[in-house]
């Protein structure tokens, strides 16, 4: 009974002693030229995702804009009312992506 208590104490220690980070093997040190260099980066990072944002905007004003002239354009071709919906449906599915 005496070995089955200290090895579970034994076994507590070892689980609290994976349990704590450790931070001084993981954290690393950069010089300023690496530093600023990951500030450009994040800079020039968010730039470009501001530009996509822009271009989604614009996708999806012109989308919106295509699906209201295709059924005025199908009614001029003479396009069946199966073409025009499954047009619609593919638009709407491939704006989602």
């Amino acid at each position: 009974m005496k070995f089955l208590s200290i090895l579970t104490i034994f076994l507590i220690f070892i689980i609290a002693a994976h349990a704590i980070p450790v931070q001084h093997l993981t954290k690393s040190k950069f010089g300023p030229e690496v530093t600023s260099l990951g500030v450009r980066f994040k800079d020039l990072y968010q730039t470009f995702t501001n530009q996509v944002k822009k271009v989604d905007k614009k996708f999806d004003f012109e989308i919106a804009k295509f699906n209201k002239v295709i059924p005025e354009a199908a009614k001029k071709d003479n396009t069946d009312k199966k073409s025009v919906e499954w047009l619609l449906t593919w638009n709407s599915k491939y704006e989602r992506l």
